[in-house]
């Protein structure tokens, strides 16, 4: 992937709502989906800034160098999707583990999301050693900050056998952190 590479494939920001993302295939980005900041100043006629009912399904979310996706909404369904060799893009291999195939989080509350039967595989790849072979850094699916009504199930998360080094989990729900 060129070090130029384009910044967004979807970019969805300032109270977005009802937005279906079927059938693609993001490959080479900075990051794959960018759920941004919902907007709280400025409001016009109506809005009430939050983004919301997003579906992203039966699409690739691939060789993106930050995030495969990043944000999080009200109402969204994260399902059916192929998630691969996201988050390989750290200079620094000790901040290999802030990327993230999935990384579901943002500053304000969120409810009724739904994360199911999607494929994550190679999070976070990096050469630790500078031998050229790359292993997992950082945690393939991240929850951050508060989400109520939030359903992850049937997700097959997986990495190679050997290619695996400390910070490479599955999953990780932190309501913490954002």
């Amino acid at each position: 992937v060129p070090s130029g590479m384009r910044s967004w494939g979807f970019w969805i920001a300032k109270d977005i709502d009802d937005i279906l993302i079927d059938h693609v295939t993001i490959n080479g980005f900075s990051i794959g989906v960018n759920i941004g900041s919902s907007q709280t100043t400025n409001l016009v006629n109506g809005s009430d800034g939050l983004n919301e009912r997003l579906t992203l399904r039966n699409s690739k979310i691939i060789n993106n160098k930050s995030q495969g996706l990043l944000g999080s909404g009200n109402d969204y369904i994260i399902e059916n999707n192929y998630f691969a060799n996201n988050g390989f893009g750290a200079t620094d291999v000790t901040l290999a583990d802030r990327n993230h195939n999935i990384y579901y989080s943002a500053s304000q509350d969120s409810h009724n999301a739904v994360i199911r039967n999607n494929e994550l595989y190679q999070s976070a790849m990096v050469d630790y050693d500078g031998n050229g072979t790359l292993e997992c850094a950082g945690v393939s699916l991240v929850v951050h900050g508060h989400h109520s009504n939030l359903l992850i199930e049937n997700n097959y998360i997986h990495e190679d056998i050997g290619a695996v080094r400390g910070g490479c989990w599955g999953i990780s729900v932190d309501p913490s952190s954002s």
